[in-house]
């Protein structure tokens, strides 16, 4: 399987674990000139723009250790640049994390749902 199916299939389980916690999705793989919005979801107000880690193991270290200031500030240029081209500028934006991990018998997620915040 290559990377990109493998990351669709940890992104589609993310989805269903957060809309099991009572996220509402709006849409994956969104595109934007300063990257792509692996989960967008909704919830009281508030738009979620997520970005999924999935590791095998941690070899190249955790999930949540992916996520760096560089990576933060990609996130948030993207997440603007597809709220204002897609008529959801001055709407309540949050940047989440979802971490994805296999376990011997299903998967353990790793959700924070305001990075700015941690």
């Amino acid at each position: 399987m290559n990377k990109r199916k493998i990351g669709n299939k940890y992104e589609y389980a993310g989805r269903r674990y957060l809309e099991g916690l009572g996220y509402k999705w709006v849409g994956s793989n969104l595109y934007t000139p300063y990257g792509e919005i692996d989960l967008l979801m909704k919830a009281g107000g508030s738009y979620y723009y997520v970005e999924v880690k999935y590791r095998a193991n941690d070899k190249y270290g955790t999930p949540r250790e992916a996520i760096t200031p560089y990576k933060i500030k990609h996130m948030m240029k993207a997440a603007f640049s597809y709220a204002h081209e897609n008529g959801l500028a001055g709407s309540h934006l949050k940047l989440a994390f979802l971490g994805v991990v296999p376990l011997e018998n299903g998967l353990s997620f790793d959700f924070i749902e305001n990075i700015l915040s941690e």
